[in-house]
């Protein structure tokens, strides 16, 4: 059964239908579409996603983010335009915070699409999914591919000095102040897209593997 996004898709064609990224989309978007408030595409050129993102998401403020002023003719009721450079770090930091998603489909250049991360993940939302479309390279691997990558050990980090058997009792990684330790939980890869998901890792001391420790060990043997 096609979800309520892939509906939307011939309404609007957008060019994220002719890359098969609306399927992967309402896997992560469907459930909470009308919990949204805030979601952000970088990159505009046309309406057409921007009034697809209003329809999909009801109670939702949609902001597109372009370089081009004309880009502006595109603002409605729910939708606002942002005038900018996507390599300008300062305009980065102008886009607000706590957005609940965030698309980049702007530029491609490598050089923004990790700047935009790392600008606008720590500004989103708590449990916010980051976005970075069409990452691919002709000639040889993608930097931000392999920028992207990293993020897996980050997940997986492990503090110096914690035993293997107390995995289950981890809720305070001290001296940590990576936010890409502490607030990225989980990142998922397609076909020229990944998507990053906030959230609290143990080290934040609000993880759902907090347990007490003589609840959960035996003998200091569980592993």
């Amino acid at each position: 059964m096609s979800s309520f996004l892939e509906k939307l898709g011939p309404k609007y064609f957008p060019g994220k239908i002719l890359h098969g990224y609306l399927p992967i989309y309402a896997q992560y978007f469907e459930k909470r579409r009308h919990l949204i408030k805030n979601i952000c595409e970088i990159g505009v050129q046309k309406e057409n996603c921007l009034n697809m993102w209003k329809e999909y998401f009801p109670n939702a403020k949609i902001y597109g983010v372009d370089i081009n002023p004309e880009m502006k003719k595109f603002e409605s009721d729910r939708i606002q335009i942002l005038i900018g450079d996507q390599g300008n770090k300062k305009f980065l930091e102008t886009i607000p915070n706590n957005m609940d998603i965030i698309i980049d489909d702007g530029s491609h250049s490598e050089e923004h699409q990790i700047l935009g991360f790392k600008t606008l993940v720590p500004k989103m939302s708590r449990n916010g999914i980051y976005a970075v479309e069409d990452i691919y390279s002709e000639e040889r691997e993608s930097v931000s591919l392999s920028f992207f990558k990293t993020l897996v050990n980050s997940i997986n980090y492990w503090p110096k000095g914690v035993k293997s058997y107390e995995w289950p009792t981890i809720t305070s990684f001290e001296n940590i102040d990576d936010w890409m330790i502490k607030d990225i939980v989980g990142v998922s890869f397609y076909r020229y897209l990944v998507l990053i998901f906030k959230g609290k890792n143990p080290e934040s001391g609000e993880a759902h593997f907090r347990l007490q420790k003589e609840n959960f060990l035996v003998d200091n043997k569980i592993d």
